[in-house]
């Protein structure tokens, strides 16, 4: 009952929970910065750009929140993959 009442009141060290708003836009700015480098491709950063955005709902908005993270799992997992691929076409070589 203490942790939950310190947590609600962010006594202490927990105030540092305030920083967990300013996610969503670092977030945001590395998909941009993406898009513009074109790192990955278009529609990945895009996609990744919509989801952060959507991410960045408040709790509670499950409707929102359930295509954030498709969305974020559409970008990210051909990525994922495609640095799987190379890492063990490296090893074999």
């Amino acid at each position: 009952m203490v942790g939950l009442l310190s947590m609600f009141s962010k006594e202490g060290w927990l105030v540092l929970l305030w920083g967990i708003l300013l996610l969503p836009v670092g977030f945001a700015i590395q998909a941009i910065a993406l898009l513009k480098s074109q790192a990955l491709p278009r529609w990945q950063s895009i996609l990744f750009l919509i989801g952060v955005l959507l991410v960045g709902t408040p709790d509670g908005v499950e409707i929102i929140n359930l295509p954030a993270s498709i969305l974020l799992a559409v970008a990210f997992v051909p990525y994922g993959i495609q640095i799987i691929a190379n890492k063990s076409r490296s090893v074999t070589l």
